[in-house]
């Protein structure tokens, strides 16, 4: 099982009123992982976030990796706006072309520490990737309304 944690690297993308963010990965589980801790930097504005609780999560596929991600994205999102938990650790238990299960280990967002996030209201299927590249490296790729 790979299991990361905050802070990871992560190139930010420039886009018009959006924003977005690209990771990369020796695996698709690890690319995925990378994915969420990037939009959890995105929220927090790079602030420190102390894991506080677990909650696991598993989601449906079949409409391909991309858009299989891009509902990981929207599933922490959701945990942000709802309860303000910003994932602070990321494991990718299972991930395939059925699914993924993950375990999230997170933490309150404090708006002292994390008022220089962004203010992101939806995660977007546009451009939106979670594929293989040509020297065998996983590349996973996000838009977000901002």
């Amino acid at each position: 099982m790979l299991e990361l944690e905050l802070p990871q690297p992560f190139t930010a993308l420039s886009h018009t009123a959006d924003a977005g963010v690209e990771v990369r990965g020796a695996t698709a589980a690890e690319a995925l992982a990378r994915l969420v801790l990037a939009y959890a930097q995105l929220v927090t504005g790079g602030g420190a976030v102390d894991r506080e609780v677990e909650r696991d999560l598993t989601l449906p596929g079949g409409a391909g990796l991309a858009v299989l991600a891009v509902d990981v994205v929207r599933a922490a999102h959701q945990l942000w706006v709802l309860e303000r938990l910003v994932p602070a650790v990321v494991a990718v238990l299972e991930l395939d072309e059925q699914g993924a299960r993950l375990r999230l280990g997170l933490g309150s967002y404090v708006p002292e520490r994390h008022g220089e996030g962004l203010d992101v209201k939806a995660i977007t299927y546009h451009a939106a990737r979670l594929a293989p590249e040509p020297d065998g490296s996983w590349v996973a790729r996000v838009i977000v309304d901002i």
